[in-house]
């Protein structure tokens, strides 16, 4: 497998020695890389559509014209299969991959040629495709353990989830920062569980944190300044960008 030598390079080889150490729990045709596109397709594909590619996914090109990470987890096209005026989407947008298996989408804008991270209807515009590697790379790391302190806590908060406990907890920024930092662990590793079908031990808590924790940030989402948009979306994700949000009904 030859990585060329470009901004991305060590992305994909990070990327690629993930898929291999995964292998074994999901399978070998779980992560595949297929050969690069030719610079002759990506200038067809250009003059027929009078659309210049994002130059960071040139280089992804110049690595792969197709590939699948982890099942569902990512699925990047090449320009053969770029999905244009999709009708659910902005007309400038075209599609590039599928994300995270639940409907996320990435596409790059025709006009500003910037990537734009399409979320059940919530929109994030990402500069650089390296940004996009990253976050798939992060979600593919060992799922991280929650510390004995960091669990307490996020457990007391939701037992003591009185209107006054709350306005205290909000009012000290250190508590608030670890709150986000819970909900980024626990975010991952209640997915990674679910999607692996996990037995691990983490089981019993993250499926508790799946019934306690949502409620809770509904309560307190708008308590929480800047923290949180106020569109509805059904989970709680790290952007691309390393910011937490949370969108919740």
């Amino acid at each position: 497998m030859n990585i060329p030598h470009n901004s991305l390079m060590e992305k994909i080889k990070e990327l690629v020695c993930l898929c291999e150490q995964i292998a074994s729990d999901y399978g070998d045709d779980a992560s595949w890389f297929k050969q690069p596109a030719s610079d002759e397709m990506i200038s067809n594909w250009e003059n027929k559509h009078n659309v210049f590619i994002p130059e960071t996914y040139k280089e992804w090109l110049s690595f792969t014209n197709e590939a699948q990470i982890r099942n569902s987890l990512a699925h990047f096209y090449g320009p053969d299969k770029f999905v244009m005026n999709s009708g659910d989407l902005p007309e400038d947008l075209i599609v590039i991959a599928d994300l995270i298996g639940d409907g996320e989408q990435l596409c790059f804008s025709k006009i500003t040629r910037n990537f734009v991270w399409v979320d059940h209807g919530e929109l994030e515009i990402i500069d650089d495709f390296g940004a996009v590697l990253s976050e798939i790379i992060r979600m593919l790391k060992p799922k991280s353990c929650l510390s004995p302190e960091m669990k307490e806590l996020l457990m007391n908060m939701v037992k003591n989830n009185s209107q006054d406990k709350k306005r205290e907890i909000m009012a000290m920024k250190e508590i608030t920062d670890d709150f986000n930092s819970l909900f980024l662990d626990a975010r991952k590793e209640y997915l990674e569980a679910l999607k692996a079908e996990s037995k691990t031990q983490y089981d019993k808590f993250i499926k508790d944190l799946g019934k306690h924790c949502i409620k809770l940030v509904r309560k307190m989402r708008r308590q929480i300044s800047g923290q949180y948009d106020g569109k509805s979306a059904s989970r709680l994700r790290a952007k691309p960008s390393g910011r937490l949000y949370a969108v919740l009904p």
